[in-house]
């Protein structure tokens, strides 16, 4: 399906807004679900009891506020840590110009690592600068006990990776929250590796481990942690335009052991893997269908959209079924098992094109509208589910609103609450704390800027939202600009987000 450029941008802002996710604790999800992307992990709680649903979520967010609580000795990960008051070398030269040292002596330079002390909650926000040119760069951010207390987050520490211009896309954490997947998703324009990895032994001071680059995809999205430690990844993009993408495997090791569908397999059309949920005990995973990223740049005959759900058999990664929304849903974003009593092993899937969600049961392939928001252009993205698989949230980007639902019944999603975090915010990426007292939302999807057609940067600050039974209240005073936050490169787009407790 396309959407010429005459009229494109009436969607584009949908087309380009993109996620992350959310973890248990022990790493054995119930027989429920999993969300595309791990958010956060507890890794205090080492039991998930059967009703629990807290092994499975992602979506990203990112506050800022503490430090402490960490017996290992932090000087043997942190990449560089600048001497207090020290004169930086980066701050003499042009921000795009830095080597990774400078890169990491100025980014250090910013941190209050002895702010706070009993930090007991990390934030990592994967960022890309708005330049394009000067390294993309994990952040972590503090946020203490009192959390209650409405603090601002605090900067703790960033590490740089070696290349630039990746467009730093979702964020997950492993099933032991012992490492981290960071996705980029236009590292194909600079011929580079699109995933990342990354140490959390030293939850303070992560370290870059290495990147990976899979023989048949590109366009890194979501991911779901593996209980052996490793990841399915999302790879929306074959290696060039009208090439099918794949989900990839990685070991706990972040060695690459699988591209699926397999060399040899038959691929199907208009398969562009974005959002990935799974159910392991009922053998189902879900990918939906989003676009072809390779549509999206210049020159371009218009935007290829799915309107796709693949429903595999998880234990064989084998697409056993296919579901088309309609021919008028133009990019399927991402999708999300619930628990729900009228069915048992339903997903819901959000579909950025006509302001619906839609509620997907794999045992028999049908497909139908579970929430109409009545506006065509919401732009549903990305979803988060609660542990209990009860409450479901969804940003619209287009729109600027977040939701929350009551999902008792899958096939009639009911509205709880509806918070706007602006109209031109773009809000993309969503996640929970671990102790689901609060939602945290990025403002960012794509900007391709003068290479591409998806111009949807929104307001590149995070959000902070109190949970409280059925109502969300946004905390202004709890606002992170990432306009403003590392002034001396510029702009910063915060996409992907992982909360870690430890």
């Amino acid at each position: 399906m396309y959407c010429h450029s005459s009229s494109l941008f009436g969607w584009v802002t949908f087309v380009i807004t993109i996620h992350l996710w959310f973890g248990s604790a022990d790493g054995k999800p119930r027989d429920g679900l999993h969300s595309p992307n791990l958010s956060y992990l507890d890794k205090r709680a080492v039991q998930v009891k059967p009703g629990d649903f807290s092994a499975i979520y992602s979506y990203p967010t990112d506050p800022d506020s503490d430090t402490g609580g960490v017996d290992e000795d932090d000087t043997t990960r942190n990449a560089i840590q600048p001497e207090s008051g020290s004169v930086m070398s980066a701050q003499n030269t042009n921000p795009e110009d830095w080597t990774l040292e400078q890169t990491s002596q100025y980014l250090n330079s910013l941190a209050h690592p002895q702010a706070l002390t009993g930090i007991r909650t990390y934030v990592y926000v994967w960022c890309s600068p708005q330049n394009k040119q000067t390294h993309d760069f994990l952040a972590v951010f503090g946020l203490s006990n009192a959390f209650h207390q409405r603090l601002t987050p605090r900067l703790v520490s960033a590490v740089p990776v070696p290349t630039k211009g990746n467009e730093a896309h979702h964020l997950y954490l492993s099933r032991d929250g012992k490492s981290a997947f960071a996705g980029g998703l236009l590292s194909a324009r600079n011929n580079q590796a699109p995933n990342f990895f990354f140490d959390l032994h030293n939850p303070k001071y992560p370290r870059y481990i290495k990147s990976s680059k899979p023989q048949y995809s590109t366009a890194a999205d979501a991911a779901y942690p593996l209980d052996n430690g490793g990841f399915l990844v999302t790879m929306m993009g074959g290696t060039a335009l009208g090439k099918s993408g794949r989900v990839v495997e990685y070991d706990k090791e972040m060695n690459l052991v699988g591209e699926y569908p397999r060399e040899g397999e038959e691929l199907p059309d208009g398969f562009y893997p974005h959002g990935i949920s799974v159910k392991p005990g009922a053998n189902f995973m879900i990918t939906t269908d989003f676009i072809d990223p390779f549509s999206t740049l210049l020159p371009t005959d218009g935007i290829t959209a799915g309107n796709t759900v693949r429903i595999w058999n998880y234990t064989e990664r084998r697409i056993v079924n296919t579901v088309t929304l309609g021919d008028n849903i133009q990019g399927v974003m991402d999708v999300a098992f619930v628990s729900a009593k009228d069915c048992s092993h339903c997903a819901i899937v959000s579909s950025t094109s006509d302001g619906k969600l839609y509620v997907v049961d794999p045992t028999t392939g049908e497909a139908h509208v579970s929430y109409n928001s009545g506006d065509a252009n919401a732009g549903f993205h990305v979803m988060h589910v609660n542990r209990a698989g009860t409450r479901l949230w969804v940003s619209a980007a287009n729109s600027g609103n977040i939701y929350m639902f009551d999902t008792t019944s899958a096939r009639r999603l009911r509205l709880l609450a509806k918070v706007s975090v602006g109209s031109r915010a773009t809000p993309h990426f969503i996640t929970l704390t671990p102790d689901e007292s609060m939602l945290i939302v990025t403002d960012y999807f794509l900007d391709q800027q003068d290479f591409g057609v998806v111009h949807s940067g929104g307001d590149k600050k995070m959000h902070f939202l109190q949970i409280a039974g059925n109502r969300m209240d946004l905390l202004p005073s709890m606002d992170l600009n990432f306009k403003k936050l590392f002034w001396r490169i510029g702009q910063v787009n915060p996409h992907g987000v992982a909360v870690l407790n430890v």
